[in-house]
């Protein structure tokens, strides 16, 4: 773990604030999982493209499957 020379957590002095805006480090964060939050951004573009990777495309709507598909398998496991 990275501790600075004051022996300050960066978790606790949080270093990476001093490249934000203030309006940035004001707003206000949605009240909601990332996978909601991009669900309810993305559920009118499904079609869109969710991920290139090496010219490789994944929709939006595949993404959600495999998200969905990935979070029963681990459900079923115990996780």
């Amino acid at each position: 773990m990275t501790v600075l020379a004051n022996k300050t957590k960066p978790s606790t002095a949080k270093p990476w604030l001093k490249y934000y805006t203030e309006e940035q480090k004001n707003k206000v964060m949605p009240v909601c999982s990332l996978y909601d939050y991009l669900y309810d951004c993305n559920k009118d573009y499904l079609h869109g493209i969710a991920i290139n990777y090496y010219d490789n495309n994944i929709t939006y709507r595949q993404l959600f499957e495999r998200i969905q598909k990935t979070a029963q398998a681990f459900m079923e496991i115990g996780v």
